[in-house]
């Protein structure tokens, strides 16, 4: 695993569409904004010569998730929450633990960074069928959400969650 670089994007990219369906697939951008934003939360995992997966991740607000395909500009002041906002594996490398390294690897960094911004949670919104990979890591679902939370999540499909892990 190394940290992602702007001349990985079209790596990035090449995962992100062969990973997710189109209504996710966010803009070269989008992910310049974030590798921007907070280049330490960005990581590529590579097998052999070939780019098998990828993390997005950075401080952020749990009340207040980031909107997909939004390109943020800068860190909430006071974050209480390491968000991962994207992990996606190239499907021809599912089943290797990639993924889990990703996985990881979020979870590595928001103990990292958990006493310079006070970070109590991992948190993420799962889509599609990923509910079972973050339950089976620890996350657990947020059900008590405000209305402007509900409305954030309408953006990213109807099976989205807002998912949480306690920092040990």
């Amino acid at each position: 695993m190394q940290p992602m670089t702007h001349s990985d994007l079209d790596m990035v990219l090449a995962i992100q569409h062969k990973a997710h369906q189109p209504f996710f697939y966010e803009s070269r951008a989008a992910f310049s904004s974030r590798l921007n934003l907070f280049p330490a939360g960005c990581w590529i995992e590579t097998r052999g010569s070939r780019a098998a997966g990828y993390l997005v991740s950075h401080p952020w607000s749990l009340s207040n998730p980031p909107e997909l395909h939004a390109q943020p500009t800068s860190l909430p002041k006071i974050p209480d929450c390491f968000y991962v906002h994207d992990l996606a594996v190239d499907p021809n490398f599912h089943g290797g633990g990639i993924g889990q390294d990703l996985a990881e690897k979020a979870l590595s960094l928001s103990r990292a960074y958990n006493e310079q911004f006070s970070i109590r949670a991992t948190a993420l919104i799962a889509i599609g069928d990923s509910f079972s990979f973050w339950t089976d890591l620890g996350f657990r679902q947020l059900n008590a959400l405000s209305p402007a939370t509900k409305k954030k999540l309408v953006f990213y499909g109807n099976n989205a969650r807002l998912m949480v892990r306690n920092i040990p």
